[in-house]
């Protein structure tokens, strides 16, 4: 992370690179002062022992990050999220999984939560194809 400085030159925030809550991040989201993170936790073929998720993280006045507690929603194992998309205006996000719950490799979930006032992640049923 970096503060971007009146001459245009990049400046590293203190602290940063900043824990994604998860391993092998691979999309953002960002909704005011929160940025959604997709952590995928693996690579076909090197998966991690680690559950891939969906998680939260504040992003304070200095630019850095922080994670929001109880955000994290966790996916099947072997499923392999790829987007994280917030639409503000309806406290939504999208995420979209490849092999979703299945395994199957032409099989794609889509993800949809309920992002609370304090940056929460609520599951919902996947949105019908």
């Amino acid at each position: 992370m970096f503060h971007i400085n009146s001459d245009g030159l990049l400046e590293a925030i203190t602290e940063s690179p900043f824990p994604s809550g998860g391993a092998n991040p691979v999309s953002v989201g960002l909704g005011g002062d929160t940025l959604f993170v997709v952590n995928k936790n693996g690579d076909f073929p090197r998966m991690s022992s680690l559950q891939p998720n969906y998680t939260a993280l504040h992003i304070a006045s200095d630019g850095s990050l922080s994670p929001v507690s109880g955000s994290t929603v966790s996916v099947a194992f072997n499923s392999s999220p790829t987007q994280a998309l917030v639409v503000r205006d309806h406290h939504l996000l999208f995420g979209a999984d490849f092999l979703g719950d299945s395994c199957k490799a032409s099989s794609l979930t889509m993800k949809v939560a309920c992002i609370s006032s304090s940056r929460l992640l609520s599951r919902r049923l996947p949105a019908s194809r």
